[in-house]
């Protein structure tokens, strides 16, 4: 397999012109065309793709690949045998073989592989730009017969983009085209720091949101590190969203991931403003801050203050094996399931303690999605999650509210569903090599299954009452 896939990549290569980076088409002979829904989408619509003026019976394999900003190929195949009218369906035909199996749309787009020889470095495609090129290209005898390319968008063209360093503030303003107004949404990264970039910004501004990636430390001017990071900075944020003339006054979405997640969930429940709520791989438990020293032993100190006191939360004590057991997989460069091997522990905190942990997420007034992976691996963020819905059915949550759990997913599949590979782990300057569990496949199927339940829980809390 490993060498039919050096071979038929080569092939594949072969097609680009030399001088041509990006990978353009190769010159296909006339009688087979492939066929796209458009020629250029967001990067969260699915593309048909249609082969047609095979003869019938043949069998013909279809190859995508792009290239990141660090100059590597990433590449997809399927082979499909055309049907009785010479045409082959990738949204309705499963593959025989190739990268994906089963009957997927986007198969060929979500399932690109780091080409044989490329250049180490990220387990993703490093993309900066707001847009990358598809090029698809089928082959029948070896030969190339068809191709055609696709642009995927991460952000529309008419979205305004632009820093924000104001009032204390810092994160990158993502605002629709048109005067508005527009809802208003808060977008929150996790444990990583910094202003999130995982595309969704763009995406959710292209969907009409405006939207306001913000970061809480690990930027110049901010906390270094997540540690006593005080809700009303949120609360800020809120307000001076909302109070732009082209973003809608009132109400604001709050998307959160991982720790951003938690997050999300304390603010909904903190904040009146705040009409929807999406947590990905989140927790209905406040859980402690991440120092930088944090894994030498001791307590934790909380992540979280408001109005001058600690936010409720676990903090569990880290002991001598748990640190080396984090520092072995640093020395090697193995990946560690969940950073310092609590999870288990905290999972089995007194009920007392859970208790006073837990986020009071009845008081958001407005929708809650809870999104989790079964197999998350860089904590347990289903069962965290569990906690947010038993509360929000026991307390009498009076709007709608729903915990979708992927079972064999981990815990990176939050960004474009449709923009390529969706990492099992991931390398991280300040924690090693994290492992986030699930299957590039499972990944890939939550990314795109909770996209539109994304949308529909903001239009849901945003829109007119």
């Amino acid at each position: 397999m490993r060498i039919m896939r050096i071979v038929a990549g080569a092939i594949v290569l072969a097609l680009a012109a030399v001088a041509c980076s990006a990978g353009a088409p190769g010159q296909a002979p006339a009688g087979a065309t492939i066929a796209v829904g458009a020629a250029d989408v967001l990067a969260d619509e699915r593309v048909p793709i249609t082969v047609h003026g095979l003869a019938a019976g043949e069998d013909v394999t279809l190859w995508a690949r792009r290239v990141d900003d660090l100059g590597r190929p990433w590449l997809a195949h399927a082979t499909f045998t055309a049907g009785p009218g010479g045409t082959v369906s990738v949204d309705t035909q499963a593959p025989r073989t190739g990268t994906y199996s089963g009957v997927d749309a986007m198969g060929l787009f979500r399932s690109m592989t780091l080409a044989d020889g490329a250049a180490p470095g990220p387990a993703f495609p490093v993309t900066a730009e707001p847009a990358v090129t598809v090029q698809l290209t089928a082959q029948a005898d070896g030969e190339p017969v068809a191709s055609t390319q696709v642009v995927q968008r991460f952000v529309a063209p008419d979205v305004v983009t632009r820093p924000v360093r104001e009032d204390g503030l810092v994160g990158v303003l993502h605002t629709p085209a048109g005067p508005g107004p527009h809802p208003g949404v808060l977008l929150l990264g996790g444990s990583e720091g910094g202003v999130p970039d995982n595309g969704v910004a763009g995406l959710l501004a292209s969907r009409g949101f405006a939207t306001l990636a913000l970061a809480y430390f690990g930027a110049d001017g901010l906390p270094g590190e997540l540690v006593r990071i005080p809700l009303e900075y949120f609360g800020h944020a809120i307000t001076w969203l909302s109070a732009r003339p082209d973003v809608a006054d009132g109400r604001v979405g709050v998307i959160g991931a991982s720790r951003g997640g938690e997050l999300a969930l304390w603010l909904g429940a903190t904040f009146p403003q705040v009409g929807a709520v999406v947590s990905y791989v989140g927790s209905g438990l406040g859980y402690a801050g991440l120092p930088t020293s944090g894994f030498t032993g001791g307590r934790l100190p909380p992540a979280w203050t408001y109005a001058g006191a600690d936010m409720p939360n676990l903090a569990p004590a880290y002991g001598a094996a748990a640190f080396w057991r984090y520092l072995r997989s640093i020395m090697l460069g193995t990946p560690t399931a969940d950073v310092a091997g609590s999870w288990p522990d905290v999972l089995a905190t007194g009920p007392e303690a859970m208790a006073a942990a837990t986020i009071p997420v009845e008081r958001t007034d407005g929708p809650v999605l809870l999104l989790s992976g079964g197999d998350d691996r860089l904590w347990p963020s289903s069962p965290m999650s569990d906690v947010a819905l038993r509360r929000l059915e026991a307390r009498g949550h009076g709007h709608r509210h729903e915990h979708r759990s992927y079972a064999d997913a981990g815990h990176f599949f939050v960004g474009a569903p449709y923009a390529g590979p969706f990492p099992t782990v991931l390398a991280s300057p300040a924690y090693g090599s994290l492992a986030g569990g699930g299957t590039p496949e499972a990944n890939a199927h939550a990314a795109a299954d909770s996209w539109p339940r994304v949308l529909s829980t903001l239009r849901e809390g945003l829109g007119p009452r």
